[in-house]
């Protein structure tokens, strides 16, 4: 596998969602994911691999909700690794109270970092390589279904991370847009500024936990 890039706009990962969800709650999804640098190298070798270790890889490393049906297809454009992703979800969101239904923001997590505090720390903290994460996700809510509490827009900035969420709400269509960045400046994380980043990623990941609410009529 090539070294990753060392400027975190040469390790892009862009996802696009689409999510159709039924008038159950649960949904079908078609995603596409777009790598470069080391996103590049990790999307070709999933592609490669058989459709029961790529179903696998997709849950337990790159965090996405377990679906019931899987399906991928892979294009290599030039630089870029693009993969095309079908999920079925017999029941998409995370619980329901009378008629609100409570949904994740997305189908997978844009912050996995787990990093404890340690304010004695006196080396640096490496991760793999610098990162830029962007995923949009598009909830096409049916008849009946309508946005009950939208998730605020929210915008964090650190001298190593940085991190956005837009949320759009179109009436006309019945769709929710969310769109997230997420972005690690630097991989080599000095011990003065381990803690700092420690709770940025706390608090990212915090917001990235709270709801989207539904509600059906």
């Amino acid at each position: 596998m090539a070294t990753p890039k060392s400027n975190y706009n040469q390790n892009v990962l862009s996802t696009v969602n689409e999510v159709f969800v039924n008038e159950e709650g649960g949904a079908e999804v078609t995603s596409s994911l777009v790598g470069t640098g080391g996103y590049y190298e990790l999307l070709k070798a999933v592609s490669r691999m058989e459709e029961s270790r790529q179903n696998e890889l997709f849950v337990s490393y790159l965090h996405y909700k377990e679906p019931d049906g899987f399906q991928l297809s892979a294009q290599n454009p030039g630089d870029n690794d693009k993969v095309n992703l079908k999920f079925v979800y017999n029941k998409l969101f995370d619980f329901k109270a009378g008629d609100k239904y409570f949904f994740q923001k997305s189908i997978s997590k844009l912050c996995t970092e787990k990093l404890g505090g340690d304010t004695a720390r006196k080396i640096e903290y490496v991760f793999e390589f610098p990162y830029k994460k962007i995923d949009t996700t598009v909830f096409h809510l049916p008849a009946g279904f309508k946005a009950d509490n939208l998730l605020q827009d929210k915008e964090l900035t650190t001298d190593c991370v940085y991190y956005k969420r837009e949320v759009k709400y179109d009436e006309t269509t019945n769709t929710i847009k969310i769109i997230s960045n997420l972005i690690l400046k630097n991989n080599i994380i000095q011990p003065e500024q381990y803690n700092k980043v420690s709770s940025t990623f706390n608090t990212i990941e915090k917001e990235e936990g709270n709801k989207l609410v539904l509600v059906k009529r």
